[in-house]
């Protein structure tokens, strides 16, 4: 019980700084949609796809460093030095190796271009912050992160509204962006110094626990840049083909996706520290935990990807308005891929915990060779639907791969739970949404929900001692009442 609940709680948190980022990019994106059309729109989510590129390479040594925390904390200190000189030195090479790439590669309109550079200088400051970040976590502390990350970006929309009201350009919210990521990088820091104790200049000078593991952060580097790759290079290769216009009609269905995707990777940050723990302290357990996830990723991801099928129109139109129409399409196409997102995500986390990152390059190598010659070879004929279907194909091959190894090699006699309850309750849904044919999207979403969770209680969908956690939680809040 202790397991489950903490569980749910420190996904709970996470979910809070991990959605607040993608919450500001959504709302600001959805404001300047509606505000000045599809095109400008695209500008805005071109250059937070390059700064998502960039930071997504280094994220890898974020992984890295929680394991290692996990394992010696006696050397947190000399971690902290460690990764803020090296994430440091990254982000400002690889900002200069963007400023090349625009100046020599895509024939950007200069507004365009101009975006692009200020807001991708967010970088030096959100590497940064995502070391502090990385400390809090590797001692399982939530609350800062979801406290400092949920104000900073509130911060953002509030003031980017404001600015967007009043005519304000994309080179203002660019700075804006600038500004908010330097506050979180402070903000976080404090607490994570605390939390090491202070780094003393012995600690900024030893690089040893970093040399050790060197083959491991640049295995971990190509792992999240490959990622990068393969989740990006769609809207890069649009950009290119299709123009600005096409990238807001993909950008607004990646939107959607990518803000249900956060509840996968905020149950990633959950589980990640305590797969550690069991791995160093409790290995019969971990075959467990992962069983639980890897099923529960998919409870939760079969009615997201029908409820997006089905409800796509409404979605649409409601959030970005008429002139987005031609993104239902890409919307229904795409939410497939969340299925095996979900379902993966506990699969990564075990790779790495187990050190099988080299493997885990292997797969993903594989997947974005066959995403970017799918979206070569469509995007020029059918554009955002193309790279629609090049994201589902990519995601269904990396967790075929990734699955089967660890069915074969880590855990031979893994028998995973049926996932037919979930898949009839999703059915069940579908019907009710269907055949009630309730125009609010809101009432839609609730009715689902409601016909989803009922139907797997009904048939037993939850694990027996889950479902006797969850009773006795709703039995203690029922006679608090």
């Amino acid at each position: 019980m202790k397991t489950f609940v903490e569980l749910v709680r420190h996904s709970a948190l996470a979910m809070v700084f991990h959605v607040a980022p993608r919450f500001a990019n959504v709302l600001i994106f959805i404001f300047i949609g509606r505000l000045a059309g599809p095109d400008q729109a695209g500008v805005f989510s071109l250059a937070t796809t390059y700064l998502l590129i960039i930071t997504t390479i280094m994220r890898g040594l974020d992984d890295l460093l929680i394991r290692q925390i996990g394992r010696e904390p006696e050397k947190i200190a000399d971690y902290f030095g460690n990764f803020l000189v090296l994430r440091l030195a990254l982000s400002a090479g690889l900002y200069v190796v963007l400023l090349v790439f625009l100046q020599y590669g895509p024939n950007y309109a200069p507004p365009t271009a101009a975006a692009i550079v200020i807001l991708t200088l967010s970088v030096i400051p959100d590497s940064l912050g995502f070391v502090a970040q990385s400390i809090l976590l590797g001692r399982r502390r939530f609350g800062s992160p979801a406290v400092i990350l949920g104000l900073v970006n509130l911060f953002k929309i509030i003031v980017g509204a404001i600015v967007l009201l009043r005519g304000g350009s994309l080179m203002a919210i660019a700075w804006l962006w600038v500004i908010g990521s330097s506050l979180g990088m402070v903000a976080l820091l404090i607490p994570a110094f605390r939390q090491v104790g202070g780094v003393r200049r012995a600690h900024w000078l030893n690089f040893a626990p970093l040399q050790t593991h060197r083959w491991a952060a640049m295995t971990f580097c190509a792992i999240t840049t490959l990622t990068a790759l393969d989740s990006q290079v769609d809207t890069i290769l649009l950009s290119v083909f299709r123009g600005e216009v096409e990238v807001g009609w993909y950008s607004a269905a990646t939107t959607v996706t990518f803000s249900l995707l956060v509840l996968a990777q905020a149950y990633r940050f959950a589980v990640y520290p305590l797969m550690v723990q069991h791995a160093q302290h409790e290995p019969q357990r971990l075959e467990t935990l992962f069983r639980k996830s890897i099923y529960y990723m998919t409870v939760i991801a079969m009615p997201m990807v029908m409820g997006l099928i089905i409800l796509a129109p409404q979605i649409v139109t409601l959030v970005f308005g008429i002139k987005f129409i031609p993104a239902i399409p890409v919307l229904q196409i795409l939410s497939i891929s969340l299925l095996f997102f979900f379902a993966g995500e506990p699969c990564n986390r075990l790779m790495l915990v187990k050190d099988r990152q080299k493997s885990l390059v292997r797969m993903l190598l594989i997947s974005t060779v066959v995403n970017v010659i799918l979206n070569v070879l469509l995007i020029p004929q059918i554009g955002a639907i193309g790279a629609a279907i090049s994201r589902s194909c990519s995601a269904l091959i990396f967790f075929s791969l990734n699955y089967g190894y660890i069915h074969l090699t880590i855990f031979p006699s893994l028998r995973m739970k049926s996932a037919f309850r979930p898949f009839l309750s999703t059915m069940l849904m579908a019907v009710a949404i269907f055949f009630l044919g309730i125009s609010h999207l809101i009432i839609n979403i609730f009715i689902g929900v409601v016909v989803y969770f009922a139907a797997l209680w009904i048939m037993k969908g939850f694990l027996p001692e889950d479902a006797a956690v969850l009773k006795g939680i709703i039995s203690k809040r029922i006679s608090k009442v």
